[in-house]
């Protein structure tokens, strides 16, 4: 008997496996699942290289070949009167490159688009044009992008690269271009080199890989930092050819070189064992603030890092990084050959299958509930760690995602739909509690939660925030006209307004009857009133469809408040915004009300000061 149940254990263990392996195979064939998979594999990804950044994060030293230079927020205030408000004259551009040619600096790349002249400053832009011209070693960027046009630029055949492509999977579609986009003629000419920066994020707006080459006009064209380190490793001989191969097996060679690039054609970036390049304050330098020789013989990128100029990238450990840093980070893959290496799907598949069988089979095994828990649990747990180490001892990322999923599926099949159910009620219990059913904005309790948040935040950070309180005019006659049916209708299409008028990151909530609020985040007073008249104008000029297909118009009077300008309590917030309110509507309705005067509250440090 007992060796019956042994071999029904098998035999139901081994049907599960066949079972589960075929669902594995299949799913790779549809997309939908397909790319389900791979946006939890590169969550997974994620999640290790945040743990191997905690543990090696402490232990990085300075990479000695690379040296960043940014434009930070000091720098933009430190050299205003020199170099004028932003974007500065380019006088700007050929006195770094004067600095860095006398510090011996090997390689000098602006991460820049120079795309015309500046009126008025037309003879510091050819200052810079010149500065170009007389050195073989500043790289200047350019985009492709996907506009057509009769005439297409052409670009020089020096640009394009010696690849000789052999890989079975990439063949660059997602990187193949219509067009350049143009920048300064004259300094497309005088300069000696010219690399393309275009970056592409994953679907999710994490950047964790970027291009290798572009193709356009049938012609190969290396991103920006492949080039610029393969010119480098020319120069110091660490390779003795410009050809590129990539292999078979996805392999980008250069001379003794080899990288492995994933099946799109992607280089995938190592995060967590990266060298640190210190970012140096563009002012400093201009300054002579730097250590002299500092920059001799380094590759040197220039960037911006002001969160202003928005030129910032999310990657699986920052969630701001300047986007010069994605290309010193794929620099220093290259030169330090520790580029992430994506493992195979044949190994990966071997993988899975050796999962889903020793899962089927320990759970038939073991006949305790408990247990068969708790070896799962163990099981997976060993799993992460294995796949942690395998990335952190030899950079390989194998799956992690799938795997897990299917030893899940082996265990849990008979309670999916209680989890899923159970997922779904949760959402449905939280946007219940904290959105109001009519207008699905989100409710008073809500509203009072995030105006308290929002004090904290402002308190810490020293920032200002503002709300507006939103009352639609003559609604009570209006019910009674149209009835609440229609009355219902208009306050879903003003809620509609309302989204559509401030960020993301702002609230709207409906505080009560036809009375609505916005807390908009980090704005001042004078940006809060622009915004309240906006949606004034947007309220008043738009069509209402009532029932029964009746339009009218509809109009609102609106009170704004400033933190901490008018209180610093939500209570007093309010009221303030109540009595704007109320002078709206006392001097016409369908408008922004004035605010009443606030004293404004001593600072003890300022007092001192003055």
């Amino acid at each position: 008997m007992e060796k019956e149940k042994i071999i029904r254990g098998i035999s139901y263990a081994l049907l599960i496996f066949f079972v589960l392996s075929f669902l594995t195979l299949l799913t790779k064939e549809i997309p939908f699942a397909d790319n389900f998979f791979k946006s939890l594999e590169v969550k997974s990804f994620d999640f290790r290289e945040n743990i191997l950044a905690n543990i090696y994060g402490q232990k990085r030293t300075d990479n000695s070949k690379l040296a960043l230079i940014v434009i930070d927020d000091d720098s933009m205030e430190k050299l205003t009167e020199r170099y004028g408000s932003w974007p500065w004259n380019r006088s700007s551009y050929a006195d770094i490159i004067r600095y860095l040619v006398k510090d011996q600096a090997d390689t000098i790349f602006l991460d820049f688009m120079f795309l015309g002249f500046h009126q008025g400053n037309e003879q510091k832009d050819w200052d810079f044009i010149n500065e170009v011209s007389k050195n073989k070693n500043i790289y200047i960027a350019l985009n492709f992008d996907f506009r057509k046009s009769e005439e297409n630029s052409e670009l020089p055949l020096e640009l394009a690269a010696n690849l000789d492509n052999k890989s079975l999977s990439i063949d660059f579609k997602d990187f193949t271009f219509t067009n350049v986009r143009s920048i300064i003629p004259e300094l497309m000419k005088a300069a000696s080199n010219i690399v393309f920066i275009n970056y592409q994020r994953d679907n999710d707006g994490i950047s964790r890989r970027a291009p290798s080459f572009f193709v356009y006009k049938e012609k190969y064209y290396p991103y920006a930092a492949l080039k610029i380190v393969q010119d480098y490793m020319l120069r110091n001989n660490i390779i003795g050819s410009e050809k590129f191969t990539i292999t078979s097996d996805n392999y980008l060679v250069m001379g003794s070189k080899k990288t492995k690039l994933d099946r799109e054609g992607y280089l995938v970036l190592n995060w967590h064992n990266k060298s640190n390049v210190e970012e140096i304050p563009f002012w400093k330098v201009i300054e002579g603030k730097v250590e002299k020789g500092y920059f001799k013989d380094k590759i040197v990128a220039i960037g911006a890092s002001a969160v202003s100029l928005a030129d910032t990238k999310s990657t699986p450990l920052e969630r701001y990084l300047p986007g010069v840093k994605i290309h010193t980070t794929y620099m220093n893959n290259l030169l330090n050959s520790n580029a992430i290496k994506p493992v195979d799907f044949k190994f990966n598949l071997l993988i899975t299958f050796v999962f889903i069988f020793t899962t089927s089979i320990l759970l038939f095994k073991i006949n305790s509930n408990l247990f068969n828990a708790i070896s799962v649990i163990l099981l997976i747990i060993l799993y992460v760690l294995f796949s942690t180490w395998i990335l952190a001892k030899y950079n390989l990322w194998i799956d992690l995602a799938y795997p897990i999923f299917l030893i899940l599926s082996t265990y849990t099949v008979v309670y999916v739909v209680k989890f899923i159910r159970k997922s779904q009620d949760f959402e449905k219990t939280y946007k219940l509690a904290t959105t109001d059913g009519l207008t699905e904005l989100y409710n008073h309790r809500y509203f009072q939660e995030q105006m308290i948040a929002n004090i904290d935040t402002a308190k810490r950070y020293k920032n200002n925030f503002s709300l507006i309180i939103i009352d639609i005019d003559f609604f009570k006659k209006f019910n009674d006209k149209f009835g609440h049916q229609s009355g219902d209708a208009v306050l879903k299409q003003v809620a509609g307004i309302l989204k559509k008028s401030v960020r993301a990151s702002d609230i709207v909530a409906r505080y009560g009857g036809e009375e609505m609020a916005i807390i908009l985040t980090n704005t001042n007073l004078e940006d809060a009133q622009i915004t309240a008249n906006k949606i004034c104008k947007a309220v008043a000029n738009k069509p209402f469809k009532l029932v029964g297909g009746i339009e009218c118009k509809v109009t609102i009077s609106l009170g704004v408040a400033t933190y901490p300008m008018h209180g610093e309590k939500p209570q007093d917030l309010i009221e303030i915004a109540d009595k704007g309110l109320y002078n709206a509507k006392e001097n016409g309705r369908n408008q922004v009300g004035k605010i009443p005067y606030v004293e404004p509250k001593q600072n003890e440090e300022n007092s001192l000061e003055e």
